[in-house]
């Protein structure tokens, strides 16, 4: 055999640019974690043994013989490369248990080819044959001592999942034992590997007949040594099973006896063979069946449990889990003894029924009588029966079409000529692949990757000849609309892109669907919407997608098709997904302490490193900081180096770099201290001074020197952070914000600047508070600095590598910005753009109003009340905490000292005349006129004493008197609900100090109607007129 290098090619999955493989004998996949797995070699049916026979370089792949190229392996391979890629996307596993899973089931082919099972991958019945010879090969290893059980059911899990996975079939268990066949299909090879067993010393066990039925259920010996005997005579071997290894039937003294391996004895398998013999004995003392059947019945269970443990599925009767595994390859089995025609049908049905009625009485349930593996004869048939026609559906072909990438918008009076080949792309980048869908049949994928960005080269691969003409003047149509919207709407580029990669989802539903006609007619989409709620309805209840998501889905859907047939109730009369947007989770602003913190870092650092560039300040530079950082002095050194900064702390920690800046004095490092840094002393030490100094110089001769540059984005980074909190825009706003030189500045409300300016012919503003406004014209000249001469057409944006290059769109996060503050400040705690969206709206809930903060934060009431009021944690603890002192401070202990107390109808006050209420947010105003205003007055008191607990309960039993009489509920909720809730604190706290009285008093009152005097008469002068009952 002549082993050689093949061409090889490296790609990494998950795949996420292109889904078109041409040449899988070619790859080598590697994975997120760095490792390589060599899967187009599987192309070839001879390869080197080991993987590389000595080559390191992983680029070069296993070694092969091209003459045993297999053709038809491609679209194997090809197909199992999507399936690893579709693991990492959406499955659970990591990285390194996918590719160990790969790597058992690369050695699993290698094994097949090597025993000429050429065809494991080309049908699933043959696969399994395949894997069953593959399970005695593992188990043999295992018998010989050569690999654990351990490895050898893991390699046999590993292998029947890919499998499944690979045919579309249920994975029905991953301890998946080895299984004994006799039979293999005439492609298959009859035996894979010679196997040498040891020999078993199998011998005659004590045995005692046990008459059936007995009376009491008691077994009067142990049961492996049981053989029972029927009325008729008739005697079975039972106690056998209690033994894990049986050897053949033996005639002994008139009884058949099995041989058995005396040290397999098993205890557990005792106490399930014990309660096997009871089964019998109440089933012929209360069955109707004959002495006969039962017998049969029962010598067919136990032929099942000699299979059971020859093909060591010993825990069978251990759970109901383990016994339906089990039973799921004792059908299989079944099947291939009758397709094979060792068994009749008959046979194979009765004897498979009988087991599950049986499993099914003895684990006490009926999930055993009801799997799908036939009940019925007539079912069983169709299972098994090697008459019926192998039907093989045509297989398609998908090929590249012809494409061409349209912007959008389209330009006035641009025409679409074919529209099969448009991908339009959008001003972020973003392409959705529309042409195709002028095509009746693609390439099935992954629902959430239909549209996206996977197939922005060369388009999603179609059958060619399912080119529909009428489905090409409906995507033209389709195309405008969204050119239009992206013209008119208003809405953001990413929420178009969204809705209509939504869309093409739908339409590719349809298709797969048969439902080709759904954009032929309002009526034929309408109907075929029907259908579509239906599925989204049933993913939902499956669990498989959200509610959310279902009800987005369906309203996008509805949205595109009321546009495209100009139809404003399109959705009239179909099923509503409704999500429960309060069930969401608000976010919760940050503290106060952490925003500023962060807030006096990022102003500090945009104003010192501004001053750095804008001012041309020479280096070594001297950063001022906030005092809270603990820094010596208050400041840093920065250089012009890849380091630009350490903590003083940090400037004698070796290090690999940046050796010859002092980051303590600000100062060029000794030779001694390079010494000290590097670990050791080289000749070059002198050099690193030198260079360092150079680097200095180069700096402060080059106001616009890479160094300068990189600290400048720092200095950007930090104010997007500080117009963050200003404006509470999202990151979505920020980095589409537009810029022109030509802008004005009104003002338009007190306090505030508004600043304008007109892009792509549209006016942008934003409003800034005036005190912000100095800061924001500074940013200004240093985004001038970081341009040049570039032209730019964002607000804010992001240059190359240290500061070089073109500027483009921001499409990043914050994240490598604030590691870098992390290491000034360790104890900084990260703030993103919806938590300063969220700690602006609370400022202005508890400053304003809802509608207020829904204006300024450009959304609905209903999203501030969703999403943006949750409050600070540290707010919440303070509020709880004055509350908590509030009540504790109006409720008084003894009546002792009352001079500075005027009595009053539901307590006391300490100063009369001179109310004010304990929050401006109360309807109830405060007052010295009426008694339910003393509630809410910060100098109301309360003595836990009978006189003013009667008070306190007599006023709530007249405000529940008269509640009914109120206009309406918005009455009732604004004036009686918050005297209520008052009271209601005030009696908790009460309760706390004395139970006992407050209990006697609540009695009196709600019961027995003795009121407090003022009370008692405000009561009957309501009923004198009739009001109160």
């Amino acid at each position: 055999m002549s082993l050689e290098l093949r061409p090889t090619v490296i790609i990494d999955v998950p795949l996420i640019v292109t889904e078109i493989l041409l040449n899988p004998d070619q790859i080598i996949i590697k994975f997120p974690h760095g490792e390589t797995a060599d899967i187009g070699s599987l192309c070839y049916l001879k390869t080197a043994k080991d993987k590389r026979r000595g080559i390191k370089d992983i680029h070069f792949g296993r070694l092969v013989e091209l003459e045993s190229f297999i053709d038809s392996r491609r679209n194997q391979i090809r197909k199992l490369i999507k399936i690893i890629s579709d693991q990492l996307n959406f499955g659970s596993k990591n990285s390194v248990t996918v590719k160990n899973s790969v790597d058992t089931f690369v050695s699993f082919i290698r094994w097949s080819d090597q025993n000429n099972f050429n065809n494991v991958l080309e049908d699933y019945e043959n696969s399994m044959k395949i894997f069953i010879s593959y399970s005695e090969f593992l188990n043999t290893r295992y018998s010989k001592g050569d690999i654990s059980l351990k490895h050898s059911d893991t390699q046999q899990a590993r292998v029947f999942n890919l499998l499944s996975i690979f045919f579309e079939q249920n994975t029905l268990s991953h301890e998946t034992k080895n299984l004994k066949t006799t039979d293999f299909s005439k492609k298959s090879k009859s035996q894979a590997v010679k196997t040498y067993k040891k020999s078993i010393n199998y011998e005659i066990r004590p045995t005692k007949i046990i008459n059936l039925p007995f009376e009491d259920n008691v077994i009067p010996f142990p049961p492996e040594q049981s053989i029972i005997m029927f009325p008729t005579k008739k005697t079975l071997d039972v106690g056998f099973l209690c033994y894990l290894h049986v050897g053949p039937l033996k005639l002994i003294n008139q009884k058949h006896v099995r041989f058995v391996q005396l040290k397999s004895l098993c205890e557990t398998r005792k106490i399930q063979v014990r309660k096997l013999i009871n089964l019998i004995s109440d089933q012929l003392k209360l069955n109707n069946l004959s002495v006969e059947t039962i017998h049969n019945h029962w010598n067919r269970f136990i032929t099942f449990m000699k299979w059971a443990d020859e093909n060591k599925f010993h825990n069978v009767l251990d759970c109901s889990v383990s016994a339906n595994n089990t039973l799921t390859f004792y059908s299989e089995y079944l099947s291939s003894k009758f397709s094979h025609q060792e068994i009749s049908l008959k046979h194979a049905t009765l004897q498979l029924l009988t087991v599950m009625n049986t499993l099914s009485t003895f684990f006490d349930g009926d999930n055993f009588r009801h799997k799908a593996n036939s009940l019925k004869v007539s079912d069983f048939k169709k299972k098994l029966s090697t008459q019926l026609p192998i039907i093989i559906k045509p297989t398609i072909r998908y090929e590249i079409r012809t494409s061409k990438i349209i912007d959008l918008p389209l330009k006035i009076d641009e025409n679409i000529l074919n529209p099969e080949e448009v991908i339009i792309r959008f001003s972020n980048g973003r392409s959705v692949d529309l042409g195709a869908l002028c095509y009746l049949k693609a390439e099935p994928v992954k629902e959430y990757k239909q549209g996206t960005s996977r197939y922005q080269k060369n388009g999603r691969l179609v059958h060619l000849q399912s080119l529909s003409n009428s489905r090409q003047d409906q995507i033209k149509r389709l195309i405008t609309i969204v050119s239009d919207q992206l013209n008119h709407s208003g809405l953001r580029v990413k929420t178009i892109i969204d809705s209509i990669s939504r869309f093409v989802a739908f339409m590719r539903w349809a298709d797969e669907s048969h439902l080709h006609d759904v954009l032929d007619s309002s009526d034929k989409a309408h109907n075929t919407l029907k259908v579509y709620s239906q599925f989204l309805r049933e993913k939902f209840l499956r669990n498989e997608i959200t509610l959310k998501h279902a009800e987005r889905q369906h309203t996008i859907v509805i949205k595109i098709l009321s546009d495209f047939f100009d139809e404003d109730d399109f959705g009239h009369g179909l099923f509503v997904f409704k999500s429960k947007f309060n069930i969401s989770t608000a976010t919760e602003p940050p503290c106060e302490l952490a925003q500023a913190r962060l807030l006096a870092l990022c102003n500090a650092l945009f104003k010192g490193i501004g001053s750095l560039v804008l001012d041309q300040k020479s280096y070594p530079y001297k950063l001022n900081l906030p005092e809270f950082l603990d820094l010596p002095n208050n400041f840093l050194w920065l250089f012009p180096a890849e380091s630009w900064f350490k903590r003083p702390e940090n400037a004698f920690i070796k290090r690999k770099i940046c050796f010859g800046f002092n980051y303590r004095t600000g100062q060029l490092n000794t030779i001694k201290e390079i010494k000290i840094l590097r670990g050791h002393s080289l000749r070059g030490d002198e050099k690193i001074i030198i260079e360092a100094q150079n680097n200095i110089d180069a700096a402060n001769s080059n106001y616009r020197n890479s160094q300068r540059m990189h600290v400048a984005t720092v200095a950007q980074n930090a104010f997007i952070v500080l117009f963050l909190a200003e404006t509470g825009m999202n990151w979505a706003q920020l980095v589409d914000l537009t810029w022109s030189r030509n802008y004005q500045i009104n003002s338009e409300r007190q306090l505030f600047r508004t600043i304008k300016w007109r892009a792509n012919g549209k006016e942008c503003y934003f409003e800034l508070s005036s005190g912000f406004m100095p800061i924001f014209k500074r940013y200004l000249q240093l985004r001038d600095f970081l341009l040049g001469n570039q032209p730019c057409e964002w607000l804010f944006f992001k240059l190359g590598k240290r500061g070089l290059g073109q500027p483009s769109q921001i499409k990043d996060s914050l994240h490598n910005f604030f590691k870098s503050l992390k290491k000034i400040d360790p104890n900084l705690t990260e703030i993103h753009s919806r938590q300063w969206r969220a700690a602006k709206s609370d400022w202005l809930i508890r400053n304003t109003d809802v509608s207020t903060t829904a204006l300024v934060l450009q959304n609905t009431e209903k999203t501030v009340l969703s999403s943006y009021i949750a409050g600070s944690e540290t707010k919440h603890w303070e509020e709880m905490s004055n509350f908590l002192n509030q009540v504790s401070n109006v409720v008084q202990g003894k009546r002792e000292n009352t001079k500075n107390i005027t009595l009053r109808a539901v307590g006391g006050c300490s100063s009369l005349g001179k109310p004010k209420s304990i929050s401006e947010k109360i309807p109830i105003a405060s007052n010295c006129v009426e008694p339910e205003g003393c509630l809410f007055c910060d100098k109301f008191k309360i003595h836990v004493d009978e006189i003013d607990i009667r008070k306190l309960l007599s006023c709530r039993y007249c405000v529940k008197k008269i509640a009914p009489l109120t206009s309406d509920q918005n009455t009732y909720e604004n004036l009686i609900q918050p005297i209520l809730n008052r009271i209601d604190i005030f009696v908790t706290e009460i309760k706390k100090r004395n139970n006992d009285l407050l209990e006697k008093i609540q009695y009196e009152v709600d019961e027995e109607g003795e009121l407090e005097t003022y009370w008692r008469r405000k009561l009957e002068m309501f009923m004198e007129l009739g009001v109160v009952i």
